[in-house]
């Protein structure tokens, strides 16, 4: 164990020196001054670490500071007869001779999905969640939407936890089986997908207009620029729409013209079609100081009979409880705008509106099957089997699909709650 925490230590250090690198190269000097500090009296003997902040000093005009913190270190070698190592002596003549190409910023092309963020109007010097789990699940970040400080806290986030981008490939994938099992188990063809990812080839109406091509989809994200990014990329996608809109803001949200058309509020409620709506992201950043439970509740009170309600996160009781810490310290820094939030499965039942039923997640045999449920199937590495749940008196399939969501959250280490409406 002392081992491995040691290999994550060095990791994690590795991750914080190629992201304070990405900084210094956006010019970003106050960052480094502000973050590195700590580390550097922390494990004092990594010289790169401390040539950074000297860097970073020196281009702030402190010159003399950066000195003093060279000379520190190397006063504290020559009483044990050592001598910093050639790199760190050459920067500190630098600095001492005032040599302005210190001061220069030889910046590279940038990637096509840093220019991506910067033309979409985005701040490339803050840290994006959703960016984030964008770059993780994707096998060639620097061509989709986020900025190398997104990607170089993406690497310490993955080298503190080995499956957090299996975490988040799950989710994505579930919220995609429970479309494909809306379309052909509920004749659902209505979705909406709060907290909503920049369009990918994994993306929900791909996989819904597959089985049925009428489906309509609207993505919301509370992000303007995400928002503004995303929606050239459905300009020839008939029936799906990306709009800026929150669950924080359910008033202003319902609205939206695109949100009255999928959730057809022109026509009375007994005549509307049924509706899933999917939070895979959403409300994993938003505390529990605002009441989700009204906020789901103010939605689900659009919606018929047969409609289902769908949110999924990180477990907590998944993950060590220092992982928990680490993760939180990560995603909300003073630079990033968000945090995340871990909620338990019980948690996230509780947050479906008032007369919704849950579809409890199943319990696996030991052998894998189940003889009395619809199916069963591998995911996560484990065999998981539900049963069909009758939720209502309306239809005794209508459990199939939450049943399976939610058991294979719980084997995956996520948390999963998924609920209908009753009879109207």
């Amino acid at each position: 164990m002392d081992a491995l925490a040691a290999n994550l230590h060095t990791e994690r250090l590795q991750a914080v020196e190629q992201q304070a690198e990405v900084q210094l190269q956006l010019g970003l000097h106050n960052q480094v001054t502000t973050g590195l500090p700590p580390l550097v009296q922390q494990f004092w003997r990594r010289e790169h670490l401390r040539g950074l902040l000297m860097t970073a000093l020196y281009r702030e005009q402190r010159g003399p500071d950066a000195l003093i913190l060279y000379g520190r270190y190397r006063d504290h070698l020559r009483r044990t007869g050592g001598e910093p190592g050639p790199a760190l002596q050459r920067l500190a003549m630098q600095i001492s001779a005032n040599d302005a190409s210190l001061l220069e910023v030889d910046l590279p092309p940038l990637p096509h999905a840093d220019q991506a963020v910067i033309a979409s109007g985005a701040d490339p010097g803050r840290q994006s969640i959703a960016r984030m789990c964008a770059a993780i699940i994707t096998d060639t970040p620097t061509s989709g939407y986020s900025t190398a400080l997104d990607r170089a806290s993406c690497i310490t986030d993955t080298t503190l936890v080995d499956r957090l981008r299996g975490l988040e490939v799950d989710s994505m994938e579930f919220g995609n089986r429970l479309a494909r099992a809306c379309v052909i188990h509920y004749g659902i063809a209505r979705f909406l997908e709060l907290g909503a990812l920049p369009p990918a080839w994994s993306s929900l109406h791909k996989v819904a207009q597959l089985i049925r091509p009428d489906t309509h989809v609207v993505y919301a994200n509370r992000d303007s620029p995400l928002v503004s990014h995303s929606r050239p990329h459905l300009a020839d996608a008939d029936g799906v729409e990306f709009i800026e809109g929150s669950l924080l803001d359910t008033r202003r949200l319902l609205r939206e013209p695109a949100i009255r058309a999928l959730f057809q509020l022109d026509k009375p409620q007994d005549e509307r079609a049924p509706v899933a709506i999917i939070d895979r992201h959403e409300l994993n950043t938003v505390s529990d100081a605002h009441d989700l439970k009204g906020m789901y509740g103010v939605l689900g009170a659009q919606f018929p009979a047969g409609s289902l309600i769908s949110l999924t996160g990180p477990s907590p009781e998944s993950l060590a409880p220092q992982v928990n810490e680490h993760i939180t310290e990560i995603f909300g820094p003073q630079s990033a705008p968000e945090a995340v939030h871990f909620r338990t499965g019980q948690r996230l039942a509780e947050l479906l509106p008032d007369g919704w039923q849950l579809v409890p997640p199943p319990t696996p045999s030991a052998s894998g099957q189940n003889p009395d449920g619809p199916g069963h199937t591998t995911y996560g590495g484990r065999t998981v089997s539900w049963r069909s749940k009758p939720a209502t008196g309306h239809r005794s399939d209508e459990g199939v699909a939450s049943a399976e969501l939610t058991g294979l959250l719980t084997s995956a280490g996520l948390g999963g709650a998924a609920g209908e409406p009753p009879e109207r």
